[in-house]
């Protein structure tokens, strides 16, 4: 018991976002649909691949998890900004819970189709869109604003801890279980979500506006617009995910080309989760950042070589050097995205948070839809060719913004007050 208390005042001390009741009931209930969600995607992808056996059927699919996300995003941010944020996110991981169990059914009687993963992708996709902005905009109810950094760290953390565990596990339960109770997994983890947030005490303050949900919508896109630290650092947030961290969406072809076993493809996703789990822990347990432009340029830049790395380890069928490339690259990403996105949330206003933070989660649905384009070239060329087009793209953007602009190569804690408008 008392290791057990020095260890729990130790990881507090690191991480203070855990001091605070609502955010660790928010955190542990996140555990069950951030797992299903991470579980689900793998065992679409999985199954599209088994029912096609084809890279542009993946990037299809990738379309499918993406495209209705960004439609439904930006007013997602519009409603996480006007309405109860525990109500919204019990509704959209119950809505969640019920299209994959009936996608677990479909499987375990044997009726899956394409177009049934595909139309399953698209509207879990649609339901995310909405979430995702309640998630990232719902710190204020939380914690106070110096534990930012903190719960940031633990929220990338926990996406990336499902990231390494589910895909390991996931890869057992399609070996020995098959898609089917993999689904029913994931159904369960929604449902768990529904029922914490449902019990989770959390005060809501009805936002009273005088304009249009459109209005609103149109406020929150100009305050990206016209703000240039908002603008470039989404810029690269897009772009990374778009050409570069979209490898992770042709994986069963990787998995392929190292041995061709679930056990590899949940390994290789399992690398990437625990690297990524690794730049967290470094960037969360920072008390701040001092030199925050300094860190996204170089996170950034070896995240792009050490991709390309990887891609050139998996073509030449060389597994133990792909797991320890994957496992750099995903360290060196989380780091970067977790400085963009405490540098973004130190600076919305907070009656814009809900709107411009659900623009900034747009960025995630672009690395399925990246997949579409890498697995296209994939298509037409190699595995190599594609992947050095994509990582040349980011590698271009990422130095032209910082040659150009010195705010940002400069930027550092002491300017990351609230942006006023």
């Amino acid at each position: 018991m008392f290791i057990w208390t020095r260890l729990r005042r130790f990881i507090r001390s690191q991480y203070p976002a855990l001091a605070f009741k609502n955010y660790r009931y928010f955190f542990n209930a996140s555990l069950g649909s951030v797992g299903a969600t991470q579980l689900t995607q793998m065992g679409q992808g999985w199954l599209i691949y088994e029912l096609s056996n084809s890279a542009l059927m993946l990037g299809i699919l990738g379309f499918c998890i993406a495209f209705p996300n960004l439609v439904v995003n930006l007013p997602g941010g519009v409603f996480a900004d006007r309405l109860n944020k525990k109500h919204l996110l019990a509704i959209t991981n119950v809505v969640n819970g019920a299209v994959v169990l009936v996608l677990a059914v479909l499987v375990l009687l044997d009726l899956t189709q394409v177009w049934h993963v595909l139309l399953s992708a698209a509207v879990i996709s649609a339901v995310n869109g909405l979430d995702w902005p309640v998630r990232v905009s719902i710190y204020p109810h939380l914690l106070p604003r110096d534990g930012y950094l903190s719960a940031i760290a633990l929220n990338s953390f926990l996406w990336q801890i499902t990231r390494m565990v589910i895909p390991a596990i996931g890869g057992y339960i399609l070996q020995f279980l098959g898609n089917g109770w993999l689904f029913l997994f994931c159904a369960a983890g929604f449902i768990t979500m529904t029922i914490t947030m449902c019990l989770l005490r959390i005060e809501h303050t009805p936002v009273v506006s005088q304009s249009s949900p459109l209005a609103d919508l149109i406020e929150g896109v100009k305050f990206v617009a016209v703000q240039p630290l908002f603008r470039y650092l989404l810029l690269l947030t897009f772009v990374g995910m778009l050409f570069c961290n979209s490898h992770v969406q042709i994986m069963p072809i990787f998995a392929e080309l190292v041995g061709g076993s679930e056990t590899a493809f949940g390994m290789l996703l399992a690398s990437g989760g625990l690297g990524a789990i690794i730049g967290a822990t470094i960037i969360g347990s920072a008390r701040r950042l001092a030199q925050v432009g300094v860190v996204l340029t170089s996170t950034g830049l070896l995240s792009i070589i050490l991709t390309f790395g990887f891609a050139v380890a998996a073509h030449l069928g060389f597994f133990i050097p792909a797991l320890i490339l994957q496992f750099a690259c995903a360290a060196f990403a989380t780091m970067f995205v977790i400085s963009v996105l405490t540098v973004l949330q130190l600076r919305v206003p907070n009656r814009l948070r809900g709107r411009v933070m659900g623009i900034q989660t747009m960025g995630f649905s672009l690395i399925p839809l990246g997949g579409l384009f890498i697995g296209y070239l994939v298509e037409l060329s190699t595995v190599i060719i594609a992947m050095a087009i994509g990582c040349g793209i980011y590698a271009l953007v990422l130095l032209a913004v910082m040659y150009r602009r010195r705010d940002i190569r400069s930027l550092n804690s002491s300017q990351l007050s609230e942006a006023q408008i």
